[in-house]
């Protein structure tokens, strides 16, 4: 990335802070508010199981990988309240079901 695409990412995302500032966000999971200005994500990315692959990188990971962060710049990232950040841990690491 030359240094002026760097800093029109940066100014994109300085602006997404600031809309964000602005306006409430509600949980893609349940429809609520998310209360005290707070959010949660949840990232998910693709590693190799080979630790030397031959080109870096497998295909499946790296656009695993892309889709992830750039879900992150385009601000399309799915966001959560904190009840249901806590079911989806319960479920993810614990595989309980509220």
């Amino acid at each position: 990335m030359s240094y002026r695409e760097i800093s029109v990412l940066f100014v994109k995302c300085s602006m997404k802070v600031k809309e964000n500032e602005m306006k409430k966000i509600i949980c893609d999971r349940c429809g609520d508010e998310c209360v005290n200005g707070t959010y949660y994500t949840i990232d998910i990315y693709g590693y190799d199981m080979d630790d030397t692959p031959k080109y870096g990188i497998s295909v499946d990971a790296a656009n695993q990988n892309l889709g992830t962060n750039l879900s992150k710049v385009w601000g399309t990232e799915r966001q959560y309240c904190k009840k249901c950040r806590d079911e989806i841990w319960a479920f993810m690491f614990h595989n309980e079901r509220k």
